[in-house]
């Protein structure tokens, strides 16, 4: 495979609704993954939260960064080569044929840069739908709105092709926000000083601090506390794990602070909406 290579395009029918088969934040380990080739019948599109090399059947090298978004199409193999643990959100669902000939076109990578972050939400929102699908599966409303949520990804992904006035570019202390916000996403489990992120970035503390609540409208603390118990309350959901070892994991290692701000952000405390889940009731 040559590095640089054009790995090509996805195309998808104006017409056309996905049907998403899969969709989660999913993790990645290196031992996992070297050497493994990825063949499945489903498009793929994925936003990948690591440093690492894509290798494409067809001769493409790929050099991704934290944040990129790439298209994975059916029955054709693709290789990754990364050296730490990382994670991505993936959404499969279901080629379409082209019924006519107007149809989308984007690059199989697209480096979103700050833009990177409504792409996030959007893959949170349909892995919400999803798994509330799969606990539903003949509900027609939400097989519907899992479907558009998807179409309308696909579209705006579009928009943000070169050439279109989308990625590519963005002010540098905008891309240092999202680099900020990125950081705090993939390390919200331990300690995180503030020192750390602003050196990393390359902003001043005040600077960095203006700007993230400008964009985020909250303060990084906030941001990174609500990340926590957001990931909590997976936990909480979908394991057995002890409240404790939730807190731990989450990188709030005290039981009592751990309860007390997730009743404050919740509304309930992580017994009561552990509870509340096991019984199916709404929260």
């Amino acid at each position: 495979m040559r590095s640089g290579a054009n790995p090509g395009f996805f195309r998808w029918p104006l017409g056309a609704q996905p049907r998403v088969r899969l969709a989660g934040w999913f993790p990645f380990e290196p031992g996992s993954v070297a050497g493994r080739c990825y063949r499945h019948p489903t498009v793929a599109l994925h936003q990948h939260f690591y440093h690492a090399r894509l290798f494409v059947e067809g001769g493409a090298v790929i050099a991704l960064r934290p944040g990129d978004v790439t298209w994975s199409l059916p029955d054709r193999r693709t290789r990754y080569e990364l050296a730490e643990p990382g994670h991505h959100w993936c959404v499969h669902f279901n080629a379409a044929a082209a019924r006519t000939a107007k149809c989308v076109k984007q690059p199989l990578h697209l480096p979103l840069g700050a833009a990177g972050a409504y792409v996030t939400e959007r893959f949170r929102a349909i892995a919400d739908l999803q798994g509330r699908l799969q606990r539903a599966p003949r509900n027609g409303l939400l097989e519907a709105a899992v479907s558009l949520s998807m179409q309308e990804l696909i579209f705006w992904l579009a928009l943000q092709a070169p050439g279109r006035g989308g990625a590519g570019g963005g002010a540098k202390a905008e891309a240092a926000v999202e680099e900020a916000r990125l950081l705090l996403d993939a390390h919200f489990g331990r300690p995180l000083a503030a020192h750390e992120v602003t050196q990393t970035v390359g902003l001043s503390r005040n600077y960095l601090a203006a700007r993230f609540r400008k964009r985020f409208g909250a303060t990084m603390e906030n941001y990174l506390l609500r990340r926590r118990i957001e990931v909590a309350r997976h936990l909480l959901f979908t394991t057995d794990f002890l409240i404790k070892e939730v807190a731990f994991r989450v990188g709030i290692p005290d039981p009592q602070y751990f309860n007390k701000q997730f009743r404050r952000i919740v509304g309930m405390s992580p017994c009561a909406f552990r509870q509340s889940v096991e019984r199916g009731t709404d929260w």
